[in-house]
């Protein structure tokens, strides 16, 4: 199963290991979604190229003037960007979006800003 792991843990008063079932919980599923769907940050190009990346470093959206009038698209995330000009993060570990309201919004108004809104908002 997706999500679930085997680990081992050292039971030192009975000589031997024992083993155990990890199921993470819902905090875990919920920063897994913001951090997949959230941006972190956003990439300048030379070109002119915007793209919001999230906190794995993946692209997730892009625009350009000179390509469909400057809409939002999805990103590759298996794509590398070059020529990177420009490079600005919206938060940091210490005041990530999972856990406060602020950063949350902040991130949401950052998507709303660079025109992904509507059907096109990640599913958080």
């Amino acid at each position: 199963m997706i999500g679930y792991g085997k680990h081992m843990r050292d039971v030192r008063l009975k000589g031997k290991k024992e083993y155990f079932h990890y199921k993470p919980s819902k905090f875990d599923e919920k920063q897994r979604l913001y951090k997949m769907w959230l941006p972190y940050g956003r990439w300048v190009c030379s070109d002119g190229r915007e793209v919001l990346f999230n906190r794995f470093y993946e692209p997730i959206w892009e625009r350009n003037a000179n390509i469909n009038n400057n809409q939002p698209f999805r990103a590759d995330p298996h794509e590398w960007i070059e020529n990177i000009v420009e490079a600005v993060s919206y938060y940091d570990d210490g005041s990530p979006p999972y856990r406060g309201k602020k950063t949350f919004n902040k991130c949401l108004s950052i998507l709303k800003d660079f025109g992904v809104v509507g059907e096109k908002v990640p599913p958080i």
